[in-house]
């Protein structure tokens, strides 16, 4: 029986689609696309599914809407939080390189960290039938959309965090490492006292850095009171009256380690105010980091990589690849710059 829609109790009908054969066979809409071109590899499993869903189904192919398609390349959707942002912006142009290269599209947007913004945008590629996305989510999005749009067969690469609530291809920066990496540098010059400034709490990778900073103290087999820890939003006023706060105390640090590029500059700003010079590492580099006295030492993440993996990943999604979900975490590099 093929698929109804309308209100109860109306005999309006639709042909089943690619994506009703995928959902009845199991399969990615890409199989079912190998299999009916018969071209690209596909188990004699997942053939058999599709063939046998193709016809449970009465599946028709469309033959007018298909040779329209090949007028244009397919495309993909990419969210980040703010394409102007160094950080997004590198890792925009390595995605739209790589898909280039597959003769896809990439459709891009921002979404400000706002999760109404969030389910706007995915809405709107969702309409634009998009083949794949790949997404980086502000903290406590509802990622429900995607994860439908992911068993309908649209494809997801989640890019600087990971998927909560369903199970996604991820690539990302191993912060752990990074944070673990920063702080150990900041020990070999002789602090044993250090501010650590990361993002809220509740943000994954806060926490992964905040786990980092953990594994390099207790590394060097020091106690606790190593670091002072602070982790909330990087706002630029409360983060000069926590550094105010702590010079004015009995015990303060002679160091500070920032956990991304907005907490460095708000950091930068409420020291030099404060008339104070620290020894300091800021997890992302800074454009003109190099030119600061004393120069900014960092942990640089590497976008261009993460965009490239992101989209490879999604590129294989589409030719077919089945597997389960796949983790890639790119290493950060230790960049040392003051003397």
């Amino acid at each position: 029986m093929q698929p109804t829609t309308g209100a109860p109790g109306s005999s309006a009908t639709r042909r089943p689609t690619v994506k009703d054969v995928a959902r009845e066979a199991g399969v990615g809409v890409g199989t079912v696309s190998r299999v009916l071109n018969a071209q690209g590899a596909v188990s004699a499993d997942s053939r058999s599914r599709v063939l046998a869903a193709v016809a449970s189904l009465e599946y028709v192919r469309d033959t007018a809407a298909r040779e329209l398609r090949r007028g244009a390349s397919a495309s993909v959707g990419l969210l980040v939080e703010d394409v102007a942002d160094p950080f997004y912006s590198q890792l925009h142009r390595s995605v739209e390189s790589t898909l280039e290269r597959h003769d896809l599209t990439l459709l891009a947007a921002s979404s400000g960290g706002s999760s109404s913004q969030v389910r706007r945008i995915v809405d709107g590629l969702a309409a634009r039938r998009v083949e794949g996305l790949v997404v980086t989510m502000p903290m406590d999005a509802d990622e429900s959309r995607l994860a439908s749009m992911q068993r309908d067969g649209v494809h997801v690469v989640f890019v600087d965090r990971p998927a909560v609530t369903f199970e996604a291809d991820s690539v990302r920066t191993d912060s752990r490492l990074g944070a673990r990496l920063g702080i150990e540098h900041l020990l070999s010059r002789g602090h044993r006292r250090i501010a650590v400034l990361l993002d809220d709490a509740r943000n994954h990778t806060s926490g992964e850095r905040m786990a980092g900073v953990h594994d390099a103290i207790q590394g060097a087999g020091l106690g606790p009171d190593a670091v002072v820890l602070s982790q909330e939003a990087p706002d630029a006023d409360a983060i000069g009256a926590r550094l105010a706060h702590l010079f004015a105390s009995d015990a303060p640090p002679t160091a500070v380690f920032t956990g991304n590029n907005r907490t460095t500059v708000a950091m930068l700003r409420a020291s030099r105010a404060l008339g104070v010079r620290l020894d300091a590492v800021g997890f992302d580099d800074l454009e003109l980091a190099d030119l600061l006295d004393p120069p900014l030492t960092v942990v640089a993440q590497d976008p261009a990589a993460i965009g490239a993996i992101a989209a490879q990943m999604l590129v294989d999604r589409l030719a077919g690849h089945e597997g389960a979900a796949r983790l890639h975490l790119v290493a950060p590099s230790l960049v040392v710059r003051a003397p």
